[in-house]
């Protein structure tokens, strides 16, 4: 019974080791629909469209990105391996981006 408990123990150890948390999970470059590439930076910096911005990841599912010049957009999302699916509260549909 002893070595159930150690191996199960260990085995949601390891588990949790290989989980990428959704902040690293959105590190990286990804291409957009249109083709542009926008770049996740650790630290909280991200490229788009050529421009530095910033963004945050806000618990385990939205992504807020600061609009240059002013204000922000708050996207729902979830990467599965190479591809993060993000949507609009309220707006029907949902864009997906590609690791590159």
């Amino acid at each position: 019974m002893k070595n159930i408990i150690i191996a199960a123990i260990a085995a949601g150890v390891l588990l949790t080791a290989c989980t990428k948390s959704p902040e690293s999970a959105v590190l990286g470059k990804w291409k957009d629909p249109q083709g542009e590439i926008v770049e996740f930076i650790k630290g909280g910096d991200c490229v788009i469209r050529g421009t530095l911005s910033k963004y945050r990841v806000v618990g385990a599912d939205k992504l807020s990105i600061d609009v240059p010049g002013g204000g922000g957009i708050v996207m729902e999302f979830q990467v599965k391996g190479a591809q993060m699916d993000l949507s609009l509260s309220g707006v029907p549909g949902k864009m997906v981006w590609v690791r590159q």
